[in-house]
């Protein structure tokens, strides 16, 4: 079929040719071998803080909540965020029969509607907080099983 002891003139060819497509594949992948530029600028690469501020808007989204559901399936509008769940109308803190003014009143639960940080600054009962709220357990809306309380961290 193939004789083997011939030799042939092809492969030395095929080495030189390949070496030769290695190297400008190597030389364009790594710049040409010309000096580093500059980073590429803000409009070329986008908005810088874009993806906090996309972080941000969707912690303050209330469209996610078994309330807004209800509400948008018996006829809300979807672009009305006033969905109304009662649980969003006060901030519960660890006081006796203490409650502050919920900052979200009148809207679906959000995620800020228990994370809080600066909601509450400059009431009395209030004050700075970093992404919690004032009670052990939060509040919860209401799902028809009866509990008012999301599971709580057991302190010992």
């Amino acid at each position: 079929m193939f004789p083997f002891n011939r030799h042939h003139n092809a492969f030395p060819l095929a080495v030189r040719r390949s070496s030769w497509i290695f190297i400008s594949l190597l030389l364009v992948g790594c710049g040409g071998g010309s000096s580093s530029s500059a980073p590429p600028s803000v409009a070329a690469t986008g908005t810088p803080g874009a993806q906090a501020d996309v972080g941000e808007r969707l912690f303050l989204e209330t469209r996610f909540a078994q309330a807004f559901k209800v509400f948008f399936d018996t006829g809300g509008n979807i672009n009305d965020p006033n969905a109304g769940d009662p649980v969003m109308n006060l901030s519960e803190t660890t006081g006796q029969g203490i409650g502050l003014p919920g900052p979200f009143t009148g809207l679906s639960m959000n995620c800020r509607g228990c994370h809080f940080v600066d909601e509450h600054v400059g009431r009395v009962g209030g004050g700075m907080r970093t992404y919690t709220d004032f009670v052990l357990r939060s509040p919860i809306p209401d799902r028809g099983d009866g509990k008012r309380t999301a599971p709580g961290i057991l302190l010992r």
